[in-house]
C-alpha cells in the first residue's frame, strides 16, 4: 500500500498498518447501519402522511450517503495505488500446506477413492509434514505413494498438486478462482454497475424534469 494510506506502528518501525482499509471497514458498517436505521424508521409509517418521519429520517439518510461516499473515494485511491509482489505471494502460497485439499480432490476425482478415504490420506500427509517440518514440495512422490493405500500418483500429478497456480486454475466452477471465471464475474459486475448507472441517470432526469415543472408551476401561481 502507498505511504499516504498506511500508518507506522508505534512500537515496530517495520510494520505498516493499513489504517485506510481499517477505517473504511468501520465507515462502511456505519453507512450500512444508518441505511438500516432509515428502513426501521419507516416501519409502519402511514404513507398518506410521511411528514411523520421526514425531519428525523433525513439526517440519518444523508449520513449513510456521506459515509458510503467517503469509503468509495478512499478505497478507490487505495486500490489505484496498490502494488503487489507476485513472486513473494506465489512463494507464500506454496507454504503451510495451503494446497493440501487438492491432494484429496485428485485422489477422489482421478483415482476413484472415496472423499472420506482421500481426506484421511491427505490428513496423514499433513500430520507427517508438520511433525517433520516439511512443506509439500519437500516430499518426493515415492514417499507420498508410501502413505497412499490402493493407488499411486505419478510425478506429474504430484507436481500439479503442489503447484498453487494449478490449484487456482482447476477451480473453474461458478464463483471459483479460475482466471476465466474471475474475468467472467468481473464482466458481470461491470454490466451490473452500468445498468445501475443507467437507472440512476433515469431517476435523476425524472427528478430534474419534476423540478422544472415545480418551478414553472410556482411562477404561474
Amino acid at each position: 500500500m502507498a505511504d499516504p494510506y498506511v500508518q507506522i506502528s508505534s512500537i515496530m518501525p517495520q510494520k505498516r498498518n493499513p489504517v485506510s482499509i481499517e477505517h473504511s471497514r468501520a465507515l462502511a458498517s456505519s453507512s450500512a447501519g444508518s441505511a438500516q436505521t432509515v428502513i426501521q424508521m419507516l416501519h409502519n409509517a402511514p404513507y398518506g402522511d410521511i411528514v411523520d418521519t421526514e425531519d428525523d429520517l433525513q439526517p440519518t439518510l444523508y449520513k449513510s450517503f456521506h459515509d458510503a461516499s467517503r469509503v468509495m473515494k478512499l478505497m478507490h485511491a487505495v486500490i489505484r495505488t496498490l502494488t503487489f509482489n507476485k513472486e513473494h505471494a506465489e512463494n507464500e502460497a506454496k507454504k503451510n500446506l495451503i494446497v493440501i485439499t487438492e491432494f484429496a480432490d485428485v485422489l477422489t476425482r482421478d483415482h476413484d477413492l472415496s472423499f472420506r478415504k482421500a481426506h484421511t490420506i491427505a490428513a496423514k500427509v499433513a500430520q507427517e509434514s508438520v511433525q517433520t517440518g516439511k512443506e509439500l514440495y519437500d516430499w518426493d512422490v515415492a514417499d507420498i505413494n508410501n502413505m497412499i493405500d490402493g493407488t499411486s500418483l505419478t510425478e506429474k500429478e504430484w507436481n500439479d498438486i503442489i503447484d498453487p497456480n494449478v490449484f487456482v486454475e482447476r477451480r473453474s466452477v461458478r464463483g471459483g478462482t479460475n482466471k476465466e471465471e474471475v474475468e467472467r464475474m468481473i464482466e458481470v459486475r461491470k454490466a451490473s454497475v452500468e445498468e445501475q448507472n443507467d437507472e440512476l441517470q433515469g431517476i435523476e432526469d425524472e427528478l430534474e424534469e419534476a423540478l422544472v415543472q415545480l418551478k414553472a408551476a410556482s411562477v404561474n401561481h
